[in-house]
């Protein structure tokens, strides 16, 4: 008997359009690497397993982290581009989340005070003594 948690739900894959998207960048990225040497169930696994370590990435970040990736990423002894795995491209796009938050809250100087009405200096002198404050003079 199939265990039906490891299935997924049609109803689930077609709730998410982007799914399939990300699937298939997925696929394209790792077509760059040992892709064409695993079978059919093992190319599943390995997108499902990159699937779920790049849950709530959009396609569109994903394939700007790739891009990144392609450009700065690590690469071996002869200059070929490193295999990468999820967290290599996770990283990118949180990095950029971040930066992309902290442009959008970038802090602008505060708006100009408004002017206040202020109390005549007798109206103050009334206050100050009702509050038993008696101010001293420096000498």
């Amino acid at each position: 008997m199939e265990n039906p948690i490891a299935q997924p739900s049609p109803k689930r894959q077609s709730a998410s359009p982007s799914n399939s998207d990300l699937a298939d960048l997925i696929g394209a990225i790792l077509s760059h690497f040992f892709w064409a040497d695993l079978d059919a169930k093992a190319r599943a696994v390995l997108r499902a397993s990159w699937i779920r370590s790049l849950s709530g990435v959009t396609p569109r970040e994903l394939q700007a982290a790739w891009d990144t990736y392609q450009r700065k990423g690590a690469r071996d002894e002869s200059g070929r581009l490193a295999k990468p795995v999820p967290h290599d491209l996770r990283a990118i796009v949180d990095k950029a989340r971040h930066d992309a938050h902290k442009d959008a809250t970038r802090h602008l100087p505060p708006p100009p005070e408004p002017e206040r009405d202020r109390c005549p200096p007798d109206v103050a002198r009334k206050i100050m003594e009702a509050a038993g404050f008696k101010p001293r003079r420096f000498r």
